[in-house]
């Protein structure tokens, strides 16, 4: 038993028999982020009054000995002060970086008036009390005397005698100044300091200090679960759980269909012709036929470069298969191809042509396979095109690809994550199946890193297009005025200058022959706003193309506009590649993308806005000219263009690796994550491997040694981010399984179920607040549910609920096919013989806990903020780095002005650096008791310092409770901490059997799981009692 409670205990900490509490940890430093630097006191050294008296002029008159006195009684004051709390001193000078130096000369003597104006203002705006520094002047003779009458921070007259008015009055100025610096009571911006250290104690306790009251019900209900299920619960860990351990799966993981399954020894064959290219379309490559054929039976790996619209895309495949075929022996050998693409559109449209091209219906010789949606016939098919991440799905069952003779990595020069891991895996898989062969193709490749990576492989080039393209730079082109475009070029923060875009397609569509207009810009909103920009005319189509647009409506882009109508398509960089839309001539190129970063030290994405690569230009320029001579218009210099990075920084080094490093355990076969990534093209920061591994070892996903557990194991199949999916299993443990897959499939994709989300934001907050006032997860899971339920009973119904509550319902049906694939994954994923419930998905409370287990990250509430370099009264919400965020406009709480608790769970943040802020779409208010209990993290419990909160304790037996990772801490009473902790460690025990459950092939014991459920129900009882 004891072994048992060590291994499993969440708090280093005991009780003795007389509750008192003996802690193994020291007390942590309460840091102090919420007071401005500005208006501390210069703690770092002792202002010596003396040495500012003797720097007085030497013709110091009865008014100048005056203020000598003022400054050093005030001195020494305040040095004594300050020198009575080093310690304090010491912790203030490690969160704010204090400058010691004095105020610069040149600037006080340069306006000291404006200065001391200014300090004023701010002073009697923070205090609330007018403290004017208006100064008096008295003729004296051939002299004039300035006095200022001052009352903060204390009474005094200071006084200035000079030949004119204006001389007495700068030098008075200057000697407020000098006095006030002297108080430490100005900064070297000549900002205030009003708080000296005793005030700023007191002030942070005020914000920080959170309170956790429980009453007598709630600690009843405690100690219930203590007492009635943890020793039951901690003595069924010790006998069962190493018996389950020992059971655990030898590692099956959920296997994807494979598109031939192993069974199919034979496909059906057919004659020799069917396999043959059928080249209706002139294209350039099919000049180099047989060379290409010839070289990729020679080589087991090619690369192969060709310009945009050569047809390397369709007609490659096909040339392997034709090369098969004519080889005499499809009797004996079988030929099967993947090709890739980073997109599913791309992949979807590819194997449309090519079917097309050979006069067959897809799925027959040439399907597809992309997430939701297959057409391919496994019995006779030979060319499957599929996303990067189908492909890394079949290798995580299959890691030598044994039922395949080809792979084609297409459009590789993206550098997307999956590319990359393609490439380190499928070197391997040829190890493993020597029949694999490799083919790796791109326009803008490369070549001399995938050269190298490939050990010198095999290149062959394909000339250029068939039609020139002309190019227009902003400086060059003297049609269109491109002033406004001119000057943001010179910008450090380059954005989209709406009108010129717009100039230009009127331009085109004015001046230049039928054809249609490709027009690449940075995002969507963009792409909605030159949309509302473009008059409606009958002569011209506005089409817009995103990746968040439902297939049907991508395809659009593709389809031939009536005579006499021009077609105009609004584009992100989806259209760069692999998507190709023959009908476009004009290209108009916005040379900016939204990129997104991972930024390490904060934990967060970043979006920036930036310039594209040489390679992008490329390949922007390259989608005109497909059926006649093109032009393409690039919104920036030719100067400009060639000092854009040579090519795109790959995904790799500019994204989180959570997932990546989880996959690459299964992968590889636990290989050390730092080894297997460094053995790719371009190897990630070391520094943001560590991350990753930690945050899975957070997630128990990990183990100490990085092992991947037997959970980690199984969650390795959820495509999914890593805390999702821990989510779900969490959701599964507490019997609350539904809406936690409902959240998961919500959240974990950028699609929102609303209808124009960028444009009417306040009205989805009102829609969601309908079913949720707390709670945005709470609301779209009951939105969710709504529809699913209309769907179910009355299509018509269902049609009416989107349209009463603007819903997209394309997005709900696909968001429909997610949900469904995260049940698989639970069904087919965990223990068969795991309870998988529903009975406690109408707790609500309970629900929020799962979620800020492992998923949620937290929200503070403070209730002051830096504004300007001032300490102003308002409610900020700050993440646990300090970091302060907004609540977007659409959340149920954005607009909230009575929180009802200190505290908030979210999912998902975004800093954006074009705008400088960090964004949080998705909020729920939290207990803190909820997050005492449920939060993976260590609970600490400290004695209590009386220097700490004075005289605000309620009593004289209080201490600390804090979570120790997550930076949250409470004040509670001595007792009700011990309830909270032995509670907690219940939970804990309960979980860790379910989780050893979750993976092993043995049944759960009926009384654990009946003790279990009525444990839950007093659980949610509690969390529901704390959040009223």
């Amino acid at each position: 038993m004891d072994h048992v409670r060590k291994t499993y205990r969440i708090c280093d900490m005991h009780f003795s028999d007389d509750a008192k509490f003996e802690s193994h940890h020291n007390r942590s430093c309460l840091k102090v982020d919420c007071v401005p630097s500005q208006y501390l006191p210069r703690l770092d050294e002792s202002i010596q009054g003396t040495e500012e008296v003797n720097n007085l002029p030497a013709t110091s008159t009865q008014e100048d000995l005056d203020v000598q006195k003022g400054i050093t009684s005030e001195v020494a004051t305040t040095s004594k002060g300050l020198n009575s709390d080093n310690s304090y001193q010491n912790e203030f000078k490690d969160n704010f970086n204090l400058d010691d130096k004095s105020i610069s000369k040149s600037y006080i003597h340069e306006h000291p008036k404006n200065v001391l104006n200014n300090f004023y203002a701010i002073v009697s705006q923070e205090l609330g009390i007018k403290f004017y520094a208006s100064p008096t002047f008295t003729k004296n003779h051939n002299d004039w005397l300035c006095t200022y009458h001052l009352k903060w921070p204390e009474s005094l007259k200071i006084s200035k005698r000079a030949h004119n008015k204006r001389d007495a009055s700068h030098k008075a100025a200057v000697a407020v100044l000098e006095w006030l610096q002297s108080c430490g009571k100005i900064n070297t911006n000549g900002q205030p300091v009003i708080y000296d250290a005793a005030e700023i104690r007191n002030i942070y306790t005020k914000v920080n200090r959170k309170v956790l009251t429980l009453n007598q019900p709630t600690i009843t209900k405690l100690n219930l679960i203590d007492e009635k299920y943890s020793k039951n619960f901690f003595d069924y860990l010790e006998t069962n759980i190493q018996s389950d351990v020992e059971q655990e799966k030898s590692g099956d993981l959920t296997k994807l269909d494979s598109p031939w399954p192993l069974n199919y020894t034979r496909q059906r064959i057919l004659s020799t012709k069917n396999y043959l290219v059928r080249e209706n379309v002139e294209l350039p490559i099919q000049e180099y036929k047989n060379e290409i054929i010839d070289l990729i039976k020679k080589n087991r790996i090619v690369i192969i470069k060709g310009e945009t619209g050569c047809g390397k895309s369709i007609r490659v495949p096909q040339y392997v298969l034709e090369g098969w075929a004519k080889n005499g022996a499809i009797d004996e050998e079988q030929c099967k191809i993947i090709v890739t693409q980073p997109r599913r559109i791309a992949a979807i449209s590819l194997a449309e042509q090519v079917a097309y091209e050979r006069n067959e219906e897809v799925g027959r010789l040439v399907g597809y396979q992309v997430r939701f949606k297959t057409n391919f016939n496994s019995n006779m098919s030979r060319i499957l095109y599929c996303t990067t991440g189908i492909l890394l799905r079949r290798l995580q069952s299959d890691p030598g690809l044994n039922d395949c003779t080809h792979i084609i990595l297409d459009e590789a020069h993206e550098r997307d994550v999956n590319t990359d891991l393609l490439m380190n895996l499928l070197q391997y898989a040829m190890k493993i199946n020597p029949k694999l062969r490799l083919i790796i193709m791109s326009a803008t490749i490369d070549t001399d890193i995938f050269k190298q990576y490939f050990n010198n492989a095999a290149l062959f080039n394909i000339p250029g297009r068939t039609f020139s393209v002309k190019e227009h730079y902003i400086d060059t082109n003297k049609t269109i005025n491109y002033e406004k475009t001119l000057k943001m070029c010179q910008s450090d923060d380059p954005y989209v200058v709406a009108e010129d875009v717009v100039n230009t397609i009127r331009y085109i569509h004015r001046t230049k022959p039928e054809g249609a207009i490709l027009c690449f810009l940075p995002s969507w909103e963009d792409i909605k706003r030159i949309s509302r920009m473009i008059p409606s005319s009958t002569d011209m189509n506005v089409l817009c193309l995103h990746s968040k647009l439902d297939i049907a409506d991508q395809k659009k882009v593709f389809e031939n506009p009536p005579a006499g109508v021009r077609k105009v398509i609004l584009s992100t960089n989806i259209a760069e590649t692999s998507v190709t839309i023959n009908d476009i001539v004009y290209v108009i190129d916005t040379g900016l993308q939204k990129q997104s970063k991972f930024d390490a030290q904060k934990g967060i994405m970043c979006v920036d806005q930036e310039w594209i690569s040489q390679a992008n230009v490329q390949q922007r320029r390259g989608r005109a000219g497909r059926v006649q001579p093109g032009e393409s218009y690039h919104l920036y210099t030719k100067k400009q263009m060639n000092n854009f990075i040579k090519y795109p920084i790959p995904e790799i080094l500019r994204t989180s690796l959570t997932k990546i490093v989880l996959d690459s355990k299964v992968y590889s076969n636990n290989m050390n994550a730092i080894e297997f990534l460094s053995q790719l093209p371009t190897p990630p920061d070391e520094k943001v491997i560590c991350q990753a591994v930690d945050e899975l070892m957070e997630l128990d996903l990990l183990d100490e040694n990085e092992n991947v557990t037997p959970l980690g194991k199984a969650l390795s199949n959820f495509q999914m981010e890593p805390k999702l999916a821990k989510a779900i299993a969490n959701g599964v443990i507490f019997r609350c399984c539904t809406p936690i897959i409902d959240i998961a499939a919500l959240f974990s994709e950028e699609t929102n179920i609303f209808q124009s989300v960028l444009l009417n934001r306040d009205d989805i907050r009102e829609i969601k607040s309908q079913f949720s006032t707390t709670s945005d997860h709470l609301a779209m899971v009951k939105i969710f549910e709504k529809w699913l339920e209309y769907t179910e009973n009355d299509r018509n119904m269902a049609n009416r609920f989107c349209l009463d509550n603007s819903l997209a319902g394309y997005k709900l049906y696909t968001l429909q096919k997610l949900r469904d694939v995260f049940f698989d994954y639970v069904y087919n994923g965990f223990n068969k013989e795991i309870l998988i419930s529903d009975e406690m998905s109408d707790h609500d409370e309970l629900i929020k806990a799962v979620l800020s287990a492992d998923t949620g990250s937290i929200l503070t509430l403070n209730d002051f903020e830096k504004v300007k370099g001032r300490l102003k009264k308002k409610k900020t919400l700050l993440t646990r780095n300090k970091h302060k965020v907004n609540i977007s406009s659409e959340s149920v709480n954005s607009k909230q002005t009575n929180f009802p608790t200190d505290f908030m769970v979210y999912i998902n943040e975004t800093r954006s650096n074009i705008r400088r802020t960090t964004t949080v779409r998705e909020t729920s208010f939290i207990p803190l008791l909820s997050l005492l209990l449920f939060k993976n993290e260590e609970l600490l419990c400290r004695e209590i310092e009386k220097s700490e909160y004075s005289d605000q304790l309620d009593s004289n037996d209080q201490v600390v409770l804090a979570l120790k990772n997550a930076r949250i801490e409470c004040v509670c009473d001595r007792s009700h901490a011990k309830a909270v902790i032995r509670c907690k460690e219940a939970v804990r025990a309960g979980v860790i059997y379910y989780t050893s459950q979750l993976t092993c092939a043995t049944k759960t014991d009926p009384k654990f799981e009946q003790e279990w459920g009525r444990m839950l129900e007093t659980l949610s009882s509690i969390l529901s009692s704390s959040s009223s």
